[in-house]
């Protein structure tokens, strides 16, 4: 849909709300509280504003003209279906208008099929655009999920005029949606009911709070952050972008004389009112958070933290030199060239001959980064400070080996890093072949190993923690398929395999229940495999990948870019493409704050020192230090 297109169906909509709420107004005299914004909002607003008995002035404007009315002091309230902008929040700075922000709900777009067809579970937005794009022809499954999906599609439309029809058009490519071998159909109850008595159904609808066990609800996966489900947990993630969120922003000079109007909004009969309004209620957490704000005297963006300040220049350029280990080279490669390809005026000059000797040219000042996979030692911060380098370490991530085996043994349950290069290494007096070679308590049973086709940083993994010197042993069955793996593992007595947690999160139902996670004992007791143990270091069988900045750099506009490129959201597959784990998506918009405010102190520092060159300390190991213990993204 092109954007004329997109504000006539928003404009329709509007129409429709305002023949029933045109100018809303609960009460005419000096003490009316002036609300504005989107027309979507006006069932939830009228509700709370009834039953609070506050005389409410409130005028349907739409999202965009309610946030310029609203911060330019004109409106004591606004209701937004999109955070503020940064452009936005400057002007409600310049007019010293201070906002407290409240998140209502969401209008959330759902999927929905017959849940008798052996069609995919997850549909990627590959398949959305294939399906809804305005040219398309596809009316068969086999042509979207391939192998024995023969089955006829048949589409159930909202009408245009439908929160649904638009959020769907927002997230499929071309002008308007496919209008071939469409039904349309005037409610989510009908919809629901076409689709669960016709096979092959694929219908459009408006989450509900509770879902209708006479249909499947499918997945969606933007080749983002994976696969997601349609919730409110995962719109408040921003991990399902089908979605509209409902957010009030207050004067603050006003939020005494508003607060009673949304005190209850959160109680039993204010999430009646959103419900009603055909919005998706918040969380529990949210809600606790919005009672908070109601309560308190939090201000600013407390929903919306992923909207900054800081954005990459559109023509950016210089040259950043990186040192350090080859383990960076897989995701460093395909960072630096998705960076370059967008931004060709930077070049990334990568000299990766190992940690060791990397070190050196870092802490003269020779590369702006280092890429580690520990941090740095005491004598190499005390070498960076005689050079006045102070690093800045930069978590990217863990690769992590995860051992499994058949859930009807119960050995091993847990094996120390020893007993893991056991069984996975080999020394010059051969390899274990049965295990109570491993552990004497253990039976008498063979030890068999199924592993990759190829070679990898997960396999030196299981033998790099040894205290003897080890290789990674060769006699073992090879096969690239992690599902016929963890099926030999299930069926074979005594054996064993490894994969990512990634691959073992995406085994099918029927060979994960057959396996287990063995967990790893590095000499604090038994820890198993799990995102937040990547992230702390607590699983031994992860090897983090740090990048170490010189502080000094990052006062650079190339070098803040690539770091805040490297935190993107759009960007956060290619952590998962190289099998890093230990940062969620979720993490990623308090990352870019700390980024923003690291690049304010830098910049400060740089230019403190240039105007004063005398009065500027010299670094020293215990600064250093300090500076590298503050690890981002960890």
């Amino acid at each position: 849909m092109n954007p004329r297109q997109r504000q006539v169906t928003i404009l329709i909509v509007i129409f429709l709300v305002m023949a029933f709420f045109p100018a809303v107004i609960y009460g005419q005299d000096g003490g009316t509280v002036r609300a504005v914004g989107s027309g979507l909002a006006a069932p939830v607003f009228e509700q709370l504003a009834q039953a609070s008995n506050v005389p409410v002035e409130f005028n349907v404007t739409g999202t965009t003209a309610g946030i310029s009315s609203f911060c330019a002091g004109e409106a004591s309230v606004t209701l937004a279906t999109r955070p503020l902008t940064q452009d936005e929040e400057a002007a409600c700075t310049a007019n010293q208008v201070q906002f407290v922000e409240l998140f209502l709900g969401s209008n959330i777009l759902t999927l929905i099929g017959n849940p008798a067809d052996a069609v995919p579970q997850c549909l990627t937005t590959d398949i959305l655009n294939s399906v809804f794009a305005p040219s398309s022809t596809i009316d068969n499954w086999a042509l979207l999920a391939g192998g024995d999906s023969n089955i006829p599609l048949t589409v159930f439309l909202p009408a245009s005029t439908t929160v649904a029809y638009s959020l769907l058009d927002n997230l499929v490519d071309g002008v308007g949606l496919r209008d071939l071998n469409i039904t349309t159909v005037d409610s989510n109850d009908s919809i629901i009911e076409s689709v669960a008595t016709t096979p092959g159904a694929l219908g459009v609808i408006s989450l509900t709070p509770q879902q209708n066990p006479a249909v499947r609800y499918f997945d969606i996966d933007t080749n983002i952050s994976g696969c997601h489900s349609a919730s409110a947990e995962s719109v408040e993630n921003r991990l399902y972008p089908a979605s509209n969120r409902l957010l009030a922003y207050i004067n603050v000079a006003q939020f005494e004389a508003v607060r009673p109007i949304f005190e209850p909004a959160f109680s039993a009969g204010g999430i009646q009112a959103i419900t009603a309004a055909d919005f998706v209620p918040p969380t529990t957490n949210t809600i606790q958070q919005n009672v908070e704000v109601i309560t308190g005297t939090l201000t600013g963006r407390q929903f919306s933290r992923e909207v900054t300040a800081f954005a990459i220049p559109d023509v950016v350029a210089g040259e950043i030199r990186v040192s350090g280990t080859t383990e960076a080279r897989e995701y460093l490669t395909a960072l630096t060239t998705a960076f370059s390809t967008q931004y060709p005026g930077t070049v990334v000059t990568p000299t990766l001959t190992g940690l060791a000797a990397g070190v050196q040219p870092f802490c003269n000042g020779e590369a702006d980064i280092l890429t580690a996979f520990k941090p740095l030692t005491e004598e190499e911060v005390a070498l960076c400070a005689q050079q006045n380098v102070t690093p800045q370490t930069f978590f990217v991530g863990s690769q992590a080996a995860v051992l499994l085996t058949a859930t009807t043994t119960d050995y091993p349950v847990c094996l120390t890093l020893d007993e893991v290069a056991k069984v996975w290494g080999t020394t010059a007096e051969g390899v274990t072949e049965n295990w109570n070679a491993v552990r004497s308590d253990f039976p008498d049973q063979a030890i068999t190993l199924f592993t990759p086709t190829d070679g990898s940083l997960l396999r030196d993994l299981l033998v790099m923690n040894s205290t003897t010197a080890i290789a990674p042993r060769t006699s073992t069955e090879e096969n690239a398929d992690t599902a016929y793996r963890a099926a030999a593992v299930a069926n074979v007595v005594g054996a064993q395999t490894f994969m990512t947690w990634g691959e073992y999160q995406s085994l099918p139902t029927t060979e994960s229940a057959r396996v287990r996670v063995i967990e790893i004992d590095s000499g604090q007791g038994c820890v198993a495999p799990s995102t937040a143990t990547f992230a702390d270091g607590t699983y031994a069988l992860a090897r983090p990948l740090y990048f170490i900045v010189n502080r000094a750099s990052i006062a650079r506009q190339d070098v803040q870019s690539l770091l805040w490129f490297m935190s993107s959201d759009e960007n956060y597959a290619l952590r998962t493409n190289a099998k890093l784990l230990g940062v969620a998506f979720t993490d990623l918009a308090s990352i870019r704050e700390q980024l923003q405010a690291l690049y304010a102190e830098v910049i400060a520092e740089v230019s403190s020192s240039f105007l004063n060159p005398e009065a500027t300390p010299e670094a020293t190991p215990e600064a250093t230090a300090e500076a590298t213990a503050e690890t981002i993204g960890g």
